[in-house]
């Protein structure tokens, strides 16, 4: 019998499929065999646009390795935004290490960046 693998994204439970079942806050995508939520590329997506609109620098800047300070400053304001979403019971709805994969980064680097703006180092 050949079967198609399925992916992380398809949900294990049918009923998952009903409507108000499935939502991009709650059904946060789980890495298969990982149990590592992971950040929605379209949420990111959404505050790296805004954040870039703001600051005048490009989306490509804000995602690239680029360490100059314009492009640090936005970076770190698209990261703390993305920290700032909180679940319902008010604890941040991404880890650290969940940002730092949407970045390319490590979760250090993003404690870092989130560090730095909160000492006033950095500012937006």
């Amino acid at each position: 019998m050949n079967t198609a693998p399925t992916t992380s994204c398809e949900p294990q439970n049918p009923e998952m499929l009903a409507p108000g079942k499935l939502s991009i806050w709650r059904g946060l995508i789980k890495a298969r065999n990982t149990g590592r939520a992971t950040l929605p590329p379209i949420i990111r997506d959404r505050v790296v646009a805004e954040v870039s609109a703001e600051t005048g620098v490009s989306v490509r800047e804000i995602m690239s390795r680029d360490r100059t300070q314009r492009v640090f400053k936005a970076r770190a304001e698209a990261i703390q935004r993305l920290r700032d979403m909180l679940t319902d019971d008010g604890e941040p709805r991404f880890s650290m290490p969940a940002i730092g994969r949407a970045f390319g980064r490590d979760h250090c680097a993003i404690s870092n960046a989130l560090s730095k703006r909160s000492r006033g180092r950095v500012s937006a």
